[in-house]
């Protein structure tokens, strides 16, 4: 079995997107650890999309000026990109992983050919939550699609709305932490500070284009991704707790300057922030999880670092999370769990923060997660 990658240059899961190196961006590469570790993965390019030219505008060119201006875009990727290597032809067991974000949000003719080329198409649900309803419509184009993302989001009302003829398994091939997170820095628990909340909040009024985001709105009734996020920051605000909790996008009073917010995508400021230092010097964390299903990635980077995360168990099923033993469930009252965990024990605290950081380094280290990956994908196509 190979893993082929589909159109990998068009954002950051797993390298660095040419249009990030022109604005500066730091790429994410969230399950780029993941895939540096599976030797038997190549990378498939069609003529389909770029990720400096829109969609909208780059597919109406004609075929052979789409793949001229492809050559040259990726042949500066393969230079701020290692571990490059493209497939030379398509074979019997080939499986292609597609991720969604992007690609689903246009399904042309041509995309759907290439994807028959292949037994299995796997298509991965990060980020799902962006054009919802159009994007379901386009999977639901794929004859040969299996759905995958970090968690199990079957049971998530989010999902079932919106992916009601999805009737297969869902495989959970969720991410790994970079090697920074493993680090040995110790803080007495008599020492650290209580609460810390992160993660980065998306006014969805403010992102364009306005119909992106239009089925989210209406079914969450919310304006952002990560609701716990907005309480979190509110309940360190009362009681006087660290924040590192930021927004995606400045307000705007003039078109003008909504127009120039949209290519302020640093997040310079946030990005400088000492988070594995923070975490180890607090014993509680909130990052808050997604409305539509999936957990954060600070949600392990915090318990990587002795943590204990406070959180809605029900965004982590099937990854092995036990509440009261390696997290704490918030049973969707975040302030009254805040003020229940002010009085553990430092002993209980302790414990807690062991078995987070236990679990952690035993299950989302790059090498480790990469075995999970191969074995969920191999026992699938051999059921």
């Amino acid at each position: 079995m190979r893993i082929i990658l589909y159109n990998p240059h068009i954002d950051d899961f797993f390298y660095n997107p040419l249009i990030y190196k022109i604005l500066g961006r730091r790429p994410l590469r969230k399950y780029g650890g993941v895939i540096d570790e599976i030797e038997n993965h190549y990378i498939y390019i069609d003529s389909t999309e770029s990720s400096i030219i829109p969609f909208k505008y780059f597919y109406f060119f004609p075929r052979l000026l789409r793949k001229i201006f492809l050559f040259f875009e990726i042949f500066f990727w393969k230079r701020i990109n290692n571990k490059i290597k493209f497939i030379d032809r398509i074979k019997k067991d080939d499986v292609l992983l597609v991720m969604s974000y992007k690609t689903a949000h246009n399904m042309p003719k041509e995309r759907l050919i290439n994807f028959e080329k292949f037994s299995k198409v796997i298509v991965h649900l990060s980020h799902y939550f962006v054009n919802t309803s159009h994007k379901s419509q386009n999977l639901k184009l794929i004859n040969n699609v299996i759905l995958a993302g970090d968690s199990d989001i079957t049971e998530n009302a989010y999902f079932q709305n919106f992916f009601p003829w999805y009737n297969k398994e869902f495989l959970i091939l969720s991410f790994a932490l970079s090697t920074k997170w493993f680090s040995n820095l110790m803080v007495k628990m008599s020492d650290k500070k209580r609460l810390i909340a992160t993660g980065t909040i998306h006014n969805l009024l403010l992102e364009k284009p306005e119909n992106y985001y239009k089925s989210y709105i209406s079914f969450s009734g919310l304006n952002n991704y990560h609701p716990n996020r907005v309480i979190a920051n509110e309940i360190c605000t009362k009681y006087g707790e660290s924040s590192f909790v930021n927004f995606y996008r400045p307000s705007s009073s003039t078109k003008f300057s909504q127009f120039i917010n949209q290519f302020k995508v640093k997040q310079s400021n946030y990005f400088k922030v000492d988070l594995v230092k923070e975490y180890s010097s607090h014993k509680f964390a909130i990052v808050g999880e997604e409305f539509s299903g999936f957990p954060a990635l600070g949600a392990f980077e915090a318990m990587a670092c002795g943590a204990i995360l406070l959180a809605d168990g029900s965004k982590y099923k099937g990854l092995g999370m036990i509440d009261g033993f390696n997290y704490i469930d918030t049973n969707n009252n975040l302030e009254d769990t805040v003020k229940e965990v002010f009085c553990f024990s430092d002993d209980k605290c302790q414990q807690i923060s062991k078995n987070a950081k236990d679990f952690v380094h035993s299950n989302f280290k790059a090498i480790v997660k990469s075995s999970h990956w191969k074995a969920i994908i191999n026992k699938y196509l051999n059921d």
